[in-house]
């Protein structure tokens, strides 16, 4: 009996569609775009987020999730993390602002205040990464989301180690190609995914 060529099993391979892989970062980068849509509003950036953790979840528990589903449940998601969404910002801006003081002007104790800024950064970035990853976070209050995600980041510190190496990769990619700002909403959200799914 003869039996079927590499080739042409390879063939019918590619003829039977996509790999995994490739759906799931075509998946990304679309979501990617939708969060940068989305974030527009600044407040709504940590809402969108959630949504596109949601929608990549979908996509890898091979369930349907449309845009007219985030578009529906936008609202809700808003109101869900509203509070969150508009601290983080604030918190991220007030750090950064701090940063670019001391880089600009002498001050007593510049050191510590840069490297302050800089922890805290990391940390509000961390906790955000953690809020929208989370299946249980829109059933909390802000406060419980804010302390539940500080809880998870000081018991599993390879995650937040994960999670950190992600947000490091995506502030290089758009330092080097500032046009893929648009698409890193995605990376963010699937990292955010991947911790959470390992946890």
């Amino acid at each position: 009996m003869r039996r079927p060529s590499f080739s042409r099993a390879r063939r019918d391979q590619t003829l039977a569609g996509p790999s995994p892989a490739f759906a799931l970062l075509g998946e990304t980068l679309v979501t990617g775009v939708l969060v940068a849509v989305a974030s527009f509003g600044v407040v709504t950036a940590v809402p969108a987020l959630v949504l596109a953790v949601r929608q990549l979840r979908a996509h890898l528990n091979g369930e349907s999730y449309s845009l007219r589903t985030s578009l529906r449940e936008f609202v809700p998601a808003v109101r869900a993390f509203g509070v969150v969404g508009t601290l983080a910002p604030a918190v991220l801006l007030v750090l950064w602002l701090n940063l670019m003081i001391v880089e600009h002007v002498q001050l007593p104790g510049a050191a510590l205040v840069s490297t302050v800024s800089y922890l805290g950064l990391f940390f509000v970035t961390v906790l955000i990464l953690r809020i929208v990853g989370s299946t249980t976070s829109a059933e909390l209050p802000w406060l419980e989301q804010i302390r539940v995600a500080a809880r998870r980041t000081a018991n599993d510190p390879v995650g937040t180690a994960l999670l950190l190496g992600a947000a490091a990769m995506v502030v290089a990619i758009t330092l080097m190609l500032p046009a893929l700002f648009i698409v890193v909403g995605g990376l963010l959200a699937l990292a955010a995914l991947a911790v959470e799914a390992r946890s």
